[in-house]
């Protein structure tokens, strides 16, 4: 595959964002090759590496998602999210379907449970949260992303619940206590006004 970045020569002074473009750029131009090199010889786990290290190759890395060993996509597929969120469509899709590839560590408390309750801040209405990929067990977590990013990405807080066997994956990496999951959260509430929101 040969893939051409363009870069536009230097016309005197850039603003912020033509600053920022042309440095995502720079950085595709010297990583991207180094990622086709280590697909090509089949060094998956440096190329997944490459891939968590440098957001800018992201989009690229997953356009080789299916290549990569199953026992790799799992991990690969939820680290991936975890570094670079959701920004990403094709991460998202890995995500969604990273399941048929591994199983979510649940702490014990979690694994006992028949059903898991779950919190989310998010400024999609109630009928597309189930949708969500990020969850949380702390409804203090989902309190601070709401007023953390009230009126810019979170306008809403949501609880609902979940089965232990229909989680994707679980990390307490950030003290964050994120569930992941798609479309098996149910019970869904709107649960705004009863929080403390601080607007």
């Amino acid at each position: 595959m040969n893939i051409q970045i363009e870069i536009s020569p230097d016309n005197g002074e850039i603003d912020f964002a033509e600053f920022q473009r042309r440095a995502y750029l720079r950085q595709k131009e010297r990583f991207l090759p180094q990622l086709l090199e280590y697909r090509a010889a089949g060094k998956w786990k440096e190329f997944i590496n490459t891939a968590l290290s440098i957001y800018e190759v992201m989009p690229e890395a997953f356009m080789f998602y299916d290549e990569i060993p199953d026992n790799l996509k799992y991990d690969f597929a939820i680290s991936a999210y975890q570094h670079h969120g959701d920004s990403i469509p094709a991460v998202r899709k890995a995500v969604r379907g990273a399941a048929k590839y591994g199983k979510a560590d649940l702490p014990a408390e979690l694994q006992a449970k028949e059903v898991i309750t779950v919190y989310r801040a998010g400024e999609e209405d109630i009928t597309k949260c189930k949708y969500r990929i990020s969850w949380t067990t702390d409804r203090s977590v989902a309190e601070f992303f709401l007023n953390t990013y009230i009126g810019r990405h979170a306008a809403y807080l949501y609880t609902a619940q979940i089965r232990p066997a229909d989680v994707i994956a679980y990390t307490d990496d950030r003290q964050e206590k994120e569930i992941m999951q798609y479309r098996k959260v149910f019970n869904i509430k709107d649960i705004t006004q009863e929080s403390e929101v601080i607007a």
